[in-house]
């Protein structure tokens, strides 16, 4: 049977790629596999196309594991569908339309859309942080919590640093129930200290100086913290678990947070990376950036 020419554009949407990007060593094969399916929906024109491992082994030459893999990383993106069919798989390409689904949705569009009235909404107040929350809980007045935040905010502009803002805002409180005096230098000290260190190891050091009345806090470096080497590694489990950037805990669970999903669990972080570290890719360094952008530790004060 002779092929019909493919004449379309084979696009992929930025934010497609991205996510394909976001997965590290598996990018190229991700992609590879993506496009492959692309292709033979030119080809087949349909966005459910009859693609079975066998099919992908033999156009692209890979081998069962490798086809496995990849495929359930699409899945677990919500980028395809395996739908059984008798005896065969089709996938389906969840970001391409046929015509009679663009149609539909425009056609709904259009009969659903409202007349336009324009409605003033009230203003919202600004809802607090947890770091203003918990001065305030300390009796500390609002011009103080101001004068506070407007330093932190001008320390995070020369250098931003990666902390609890609980944390901060418990000892920053107990400094002032405590008549304990602190300059600008202490507060730059006291991010320095915080910077990459993990939220349970801050909270727990900082309870633990209140405690003692002392007048510092003092968190483990690398070298003495169990916590703090698996930042920036990654794990593969039923799902890939991408870049370790903090922990925390509640109750007698854990919470391990990374790039793109948290795990709750009793389970001690040596023991998951033993059995489910991602050996293949590098470590990822924590930056301030990244937590940014991904709702991380580093959270408006």
């Amino acid at each position: 049977m002779k092929q019909e020419p493919i004449t379309d554009v084979i696009a992929i949407h930025p934010h497609l790629l991205q996510k394909f990007m976001n997965q590290g060593k598996s990018f190229q094969n991700v992609l590879c596999l993506y496009t492959f399916y692309l292709y033979h929906a030119q080809l087949q024109k349909t966005n459910q196309i009859l693609a079975t491992n066998s099919f992908v082994h033999n156009g692209l030459g890979w081998g069962l594991d490798k086809i496995k893999k990849t495929k359930k990383i699409l899945k677990d993106l919500e980028v395809i569908e395996v739908k059984q069919k008798g005896y065969y798989s089709y996938i389906h390409l969840l970001y391409l339309y046929t015509k009679k689904k663009i149609v539909t949705i425009l056609n709904s569009a259009v009969k659903s859309e409202p007349k336009k009235v324009e409605v003033v909404k009230p203003t919202k107040a600004k809802e607090k942080t947890v770091f203003q929350k918990i001065l305030e809980e300390k009796k500390v007045s609002s011009k103080k919590i101001d004068e506070i935040r407007n330093i932190l905010n001008s320390l995070q502009k020369k250098k931003v640093h990666i902390f609890n803002p609980l944390a901060l805002a418990k000892w920053i409180g107990y400094c002032e129930n405590s008549n304990i005096k602190y300059s600008t230098n202490n507060l730059k000290y006291w991010l320095k200290k915080m910077d990459k260190t993990t939220s349970l190891e801050q909270l727990k050091s900082i309870d633990k100086a209140i405690s003692k009345n002392w007048k510092d806090f003092y968190i483990p470096d690398l070298k003495h913290s169990y916590y703090q080497k698996f930042l920036g590694r990654s794990l593969m489990m039923d799902r890939h678990c991408d870049t370790l950037t903090d922990v925390m805990r509640r109750d007698d669970k854990f919470i391990y947070i990374f790039r793109n999903l948290s795990i709750t669990t009793k389970e001690p972080l040596d023991k998951l990376f033993d059995r489910y570290e991602d050996h293949g890719g590098k470590n990822t360094p924590i930056t301030s950036k990244v937590l940014k952008l991904l709702g991380g530790v580093v959270k408006r004060i």
